[in-house]
């Protein structure tokens, strides 16, 4: 598949030992896009190259109500309210989501979750991509 893709688009010669890594990549797309939804509406900020922050809109979520998860390459919120639909009021207008949710998102390697919050109805998930420095570029010297 991947020498079949790559001939597609006349790249082969350039590129060598890739192809774990690409089936790998597609694997993880195809397993995200088994959890793609626009519930809760999100964005995600840019702060730099290696700096960025997703931000969920979650209006009428507790904290407690929301779940982040990083495993195997993966951040994946979830969320469920807690019984506001036994709350035994009736409603005129219902136009607040109170329904269940999850999303998932691959991270690069050497993308780590620093810390996650709820204010004023978002969910902030800031990650940072933390390059070791062997990994970083560096400039040989030529004797």
């Amino acid at each position: 598949m991947v020498g079949s893709l790559l001939r597609t688009m006349q790249l082969e010669p350039f590129f060598l030992g890739f192809d774990d890594s690409f089936n790998k990549l597609m694997g993880l797309r195809n397993d995200l896009n088994k959890h793609i939804s626009s519930y809760p509406p999100y964005n995600i900020r840019k702060f730099s190259d290696n700096e960025f922050e997703l931000q969920f809109a979650i209006a009428g979520f507790d904290k407690r109500d929301v779940k982040v998860m990083v495993n195997n390459g993966k951040l994946t919120v979830s969320g469920t309210m807690s019984d506001i639909e036994n709350d035994g009021v009736e409603y005129l207008h219902k136009g607040i989501a109170t329904r269940s949710f999850t999303s998932t998102f691959a991270l690069g390697e050497h993308v780590e979750v620093q810390d996650a919050e709820v204010d004023n109805g978002l969910l902030k998930v800031r990650v940072k991509k933390l390059v070791p420095k062997h990994l970083q570029p560096k400039e040989i010297n030529i004797k």
